[in-house]
């Protein structure tokens, strides 16, 4: 892989890593379909920087393959935004679970 194919992976590695932050600067800050209003997250620039920066750095490392990272996080996001907010285990598998937590907790506490 070439310095020039690894630049031009960090070049949109940082624009879509701009994007998702700023997606995420407004789903923490203003209104998330799942979480309800926003709350005060501090510095939005500072989001927004951060993330293109580390997926600039994951293409610059990365190579092509940012775009399968930039995809699976925009897919995680859509994913978590469009669910309903259920639990999605069988019964039986949290039941199984919860009582090895408290299995835990009371082997702990004793």
């Amino acid at each position: 892989m070439t310095l020039g194919e690894r630049a031009s992976s960090a070049c949109i590695g940082a624009l879509f890593g701009a994007g998702i932050g700023a997606a995420l600067v407004w789903l923490f800050g203003v209104f998330s379909q799942r979480m309800g209003p926003g709350r005060y997250i501090g510095d939005p620039l500072a989001w927004i920087l951060w993330l293109a920066g580390v997926l600039a750095a994951c293409g610059f490392l990365m190579g092509s393959q940012v775009g399968s990272l930039i995809g699976s996080m925009l897919s995680g996001l859509l994913a978590f935004e469009s669910s309903d907010g259920d639990l999605e285990l069988p019964t039986w598998l949290a039941l199984v679970l919860a009582l090895a937590v408290a299995a835990a907790l009371v082997w702990w506490l004793r």
